[in-house]
């Protein structure tokens, strides 16, 4: 009736757990859905805004083209007078490099044989010149193919006379009078600089990273330049990968048609949405890689969720076996059965719970508010100017930085010595001797060398090379081995107590997703780590003191520019090194209390002493101790680390086998000389990894 109960309870128990696993899983692939689904909807509002603002930027330019050549074709403009015209309409395009007539031979001047008028940006300057001064035109491609076709082109051109790559938008003409079918071309050029600006103000960085193609395919902004530089096709490309859904996506470009579907970054080595966006008056397509990680979202909710439904899992594995394997007849070889079988479940939720560790890692508890993307970035910066202003006398200082980390050492676990390079982008009316420079926060010494300076249209770009000294927080060590790190690097203006104000540089880096690692050598050595992440934020740090100046806003009080570095520790080493030691030490335990017996004849074979047990389960305390302090020595840790819980299970456990062996040889308990010892033998392996289960639940949970 006993063993009948026993079968019935673990029966009902079985078939309790399988909705709650079923409710479990729904739960995680609910909220994974969810995620998906939010990002494509988020994407899908991008690329639409994203579409619909590069579109009306291209559709405020060809009026300008359109009623230049309506005028040339009415002669209310005369071919002597165009320069002049094309200034006063450039002037009302900023997002136009160029803009000029070309006519066809001997069409303007039957002396003349070619005559080109153009008028370029260059450095917020208007220059005029002429096309046929430098290029015989009608030898160029864009010449005849914006004789061929009218509308914006569909495959850029490298420009021979600025050297940049640009497409245009081009309007036949043809002069009263004339008896030609056409006698020139009117053209407004946009360079690929204007096309990838046009992208990053987008702010796509949170999302993953944009493209632009014309409608042939061929790459007209990407983040990867050299696919723009060398006028790569995306079909190209993706026949070229092999990959379905990049040549899926190559011809939803090429049939103008809208959409997404799932593919693989090749960039980013990662799982992507991508969406396709037709741009209506060019015809090019606008293309949005949204990243699918889930580290951008809630990370401890989701390994929760796993670990929540893979615990039930175990459970039902556990008691299917103990139903299968008929341990409910309580026969000592079933028993050893079922409860090996345990004790590798538990192993395998161990394991568990590290790789989701590893993988949905704990955000740190002074997370910076992270700059994706330029919009990001645009709203910020106003809310700190309103609230800042709302208080108080302001007149913020932007100044745009830029870092890259070239080399990174670690000293030991709160000092790291950093190597790399900082730029800033100085507006004209701000003067750089006054207001130029900056400190590291947390640096205990630095040494920072300007490297040279250089005129940007924007302004002055002062770039500084840099090595320092840095004192680092290491506040993860408590789930050692399975920690992650933050190095925190806190950028402050050289000039304190002024109103400045410094801003991520992100214009500076073509892709802005934490995942691609901007502002870190990608070559950067770093053992026994793995590179997680990186990015710009701030930090909005209250000192309670305005360090005397009271009347206005200054750098004591205004956010703090930091750049974060998040890594990992690579698990090997320390497997090696603090794991592997406990798995021996336990083993070896387990061997000496499977020698333990009260027959004579098994003592004899075994050659069995007490003492010999006790002597050598006292050394195996040895090394266990030395490895604790040598971990403690090596990492700087307020608290008790995770790896010492298991030796202190390891402690628990030698001195449970050597009280097991007293009482084994010098006592009369029935219960502890049944079977020979058997209950602790059978119990051993189950008890020691249930121990370290619950351990690792409780504290990677």
């Amino acid at each position: 009736m006993f063993k009948f109960t026993i079968r019935q309870l673990a029966s009902y128990l079985f078939v309790l757990l399988i909705p709650l696993f079923l409710y479990q899983l729904y739960l995680f692939m609910d909220n994974q859905q969810t995620i998906k689904h939010q990002a494509i909807e988020q994407g899908h509002t991008q690329a639409q805004d994203a579409g619909h603002l590069i579109d009306e930027k291209l559709k405020n330019l060809e009026p300008l083209v359109n009623s230049l050549a309506k005028d040339l074709a009415s002669g209310a403009i005369q071919p002597k007078d165009i320069t002049s015209h094309l200034t006063t309409l450039l002037e009302n395009a900023p997002d136009a490099f160029r803009m000029g007539v070309v006519f066809l031979p001997y069409a303007a001047n039957p002396k003349l044989r070619l005559y080109g008028p153009y008028v370029k940006r260059e450095n917020e300057a208007l220059i005029a010149y002429q096309m046929e001064d430098t290029i015989d035109y009608t030898q160029k491609s864009w010449y005849q193919d914006g004789l061929d076709f009218e509308g914006w082109g569909q495959k850029p051109h490298m420009s021979e006379t600025t050297h940049r790559l640009t497409v245009g938008y081009n309007m036949d003409f043809k002069l009263p009078g004339s008896t030609n079918p056409i006698d020139g071309t009117v053209r407004i050029d946009m360079d690929m600089e204007g096309i990838d600006k046009m992208m990053s103000d987008l702010g796509l960085g949170k999302a993953g990273y944009g493209f632009m193609l014309t409608k042939n395919g061929t790459y007209m902004s990407h983040p990867t330049a050299a696919l723009v530089s060398e006028q790569r096709n995306i079909l190209d490309i993706a026949e070229g990968l092999d990959l379905e859904s990049r040549t899926r996506v190559s011809q939803m470009a090429l049939n103008s048609e809208s959409g997404h579907l799932n593919s693989m970054s090749t960039e980013l080595n990662m799982p992507i949405v991508v969406i396709i966006k037709p741009i209506p008056s060019s015809k090019w397509v606008l293309g949005l890689s949204i990243i699918l990680d889930d580290n951008l979202h809630n990370s401890i909710k989701i390994r929760r969720l796993i670990i929540n439904f893979s615990c039930t899992l175990l459970a039902l594995i556990a008691l299917a076996a103990f139903i299968k394997l008929q341990a409910y007849t309580l026969k000592s070889r079933l028993i050893w059965y079922w409860t090996s079988s345990v004790s590798v479940l538990f192993a395998m939720g161990i394991c568990l719970l590290w790789s989701m560790t590893l993988i949905y890692p704990d955000p740190p508890s002074d997370r910076a508010l992270e700059m994706l993307g330029e919009q990001d970035l645009q709203q910020y910066t106003n809310k700190t100017k309103a609230r800042a202003s709302g208080i108080k006398e302001v007149n913020l200082l932007e100044i745009p930085t830029g870092i890259y980390l070239e080399t990174i050492r670690f000293l030991d676990s709160n000092n790291i010595t950093v190597t790399g390079y900082v730029w800033q982008k100085i507006k004209p009316q701000i003067s750089i001797e006054e207001n130029a420079g900056f400190i590291f926060a947390d640096a205990e010494k630095s040494q920072v060398k300007e490297m040279f300076r250089r005129t940007l249209d924007e302004g002055e770009l002062v770039f500084y090379s840099f090595e320092a000294t840095i004192r680092q927080i290491a506040e993860n060590t408590a789930k050692y081995p399975l920690d992650q790190d933050v190095l925190r690097f806190r950028l402050l203006p050289k000039v304190f107590g002024q109103q400045i104000l410094l801003t991520p540089d992100l214009s500076s880096f073509p892709l802005l997703n934490p995942t691609t690692l901007p502002g870190v050598n990608k070559q950067l050595i770093l053992p026994g780590w793995l590179h997680i992440r990186s990015y710009f934020g701030f930090l909005e740090r209250n000192y309670h003191t305005n360090y005397g100046m009271s009347r206005v806003v200054n750098s004591a009080g205004l956010p703090e520019l930091c750049f974060d570095f998040v890594i990992a520790r690579e698990f090997i080493g320390p497997f090696i090194a603090n794991v592997l030691p406990v798995i021996v030490v336990v083993c070896i335990l387990f061997s000496l209390l499977l020698i333990g017996t009260r027959d004579k004849a098994l003592q004899m074979i075994n050659g069995f002493k007490t003492t010999d047990v006790l002597r050598g389960a006292a050394t195996l305390l040895f090394p266990i101790m030395f490895a604790q302090i040598s971990l403690r020595s090596k990492i700087s840790a307020s608290g008790i680390m995770y790896m010492e819980y298991f030796y202190f299970i390891s402690y628990a456990v030698i001195l449970l086998v050597i009280a097991n062996v007293l009482v084994l040889t010098h006592s009369e308990d029935n219960v502890v000389h049944r079977n020979d010892n058997m209950i602790s033998k059978i119990l051993y392996w189950p008890m020691l990894m249930g121990a370290f289960f619950t351990v690792s639940l409780w504290l990677l949970y």
